[in-house]
């Protein structure tokens, strides 16, 4: 059975190893960028939900709260970054952590809460979300030179240098 759990400081070094061993995990998902949050910013504070099978990690996400006069308290993941995929990969997975984010969100009196995904099991999760403003990525492959890859680009498209 899958369980979700807020981790506590001295386990942080077993989200961060989990992540590392993920494919889609992003500097975003790393306690480092939680510490750089907090340390530049006062009114952020970072938590992380993960799940666990048999002790072990296999998903989660993190979480911000964002306390703010201006917009209101809000739990965010993630707060300046576009996208930040959960690390969960099944519907049982996604229930647990549901509750959890839930509970928070009921228990620090939110006025939203946002993930900012570009990929996840919503379809298969027949939760009541909405997607509140569809983005468009666009991504490069750097696997050329610098040079190649500018003459690569439309003449219209770039700046000369």
């Amino acid at each position: 059975m899958k369980k979700a759990v807020w981790l506590e400081t001295d386990q942080l070094h077993l989200w961060d190893a989990f992540i590392l061993e993920q494919p889609k995990g992003m500097i975003y998902h790393l306690s480092a960028w939680k510490d750089i949050l907090e340390k530049s910013f006062s009114h952020i504070k970072g938590h992380f939900l993960a799940i666990l099978e048999n002790h072990e990690i296999i998903g989660g996400l993190p979480v911000y709260e964002v306390t703010s006069w201006l917009t209101g308290n809000r739990l965010v993941s993630i707060p300046f970054a576009t996208f930040c995929d959960p690390m969960i990969f099944s519907r049982e997975a996604y229930e647990a952590a549901w509750q959890s984010l839930t509970t928070l969100y009921e228990r620090r009196h939110s006025s939203y809460l946002e993930v900012r995904a570009r990929h996840c099991l919503y379809e298969e999760t027949n939760f009541h979300a909405r997607i509140a403003a569809p983005y468009r990525h666009h991504f490069v492959r750097l696997d050329r030179e610098p040079k190649d890859l500018i003459e690569s680009f439309s003449p219209h498209c770039r700046r000369n240098c």
